[in-house]
């Protein structure tokens, strides 16, 4: 019966070890999960500050494009409305011209 006995020690001895060789095989297998659920988490925030980021430049970038239509078109106003002032300009001085011929084809009738 003592042999019995050494053989169910022995047997729960080793069930023991094998138990905790176990746990500490899951141990280790839980701090691995543990690291890779950070990663991925740290992952997943870099990418949504990164969609974010790329919101915040769209945006950007379209209202500077409205801003460029705008002054697009102010420019293109003032540019006829120079050309305008330019042709009132040249009519006006062609009359002024004129006016002038006019007057020097005038005979002298004082002299």
């Amino acid at each position: 019966m003592l042999v019995c006995d050494e053989s169910v020690s022995t047997k729960s001895n080793e069930e023991g070890v094998q138990l905790k060789d176990l746990l500490s095989s899951s141990s280790v297998v839980d701090k691995n999960n543990s690291a890779i659920l950070q990663q991925t988490e740290s992952g997943l925030l870099a990418v949504v500050q990164m969609k974010q980021q790329k919101d915040v430049m769209a945006e950007l970038v379209s209202r500077q494009a409205n801003i460029l239509r705008v002054q697009e078109q102010q420019m293109g106003q003032l540019m006829e409305q120079q050309a305008r002032r330019q042709q009132m300009v040249e009519i006006n001085m062609k009359q002024q011209q004129e006016r002038i011929n006019a007057l020097l084809q005038v005979p002298y009738i004082f002299v």
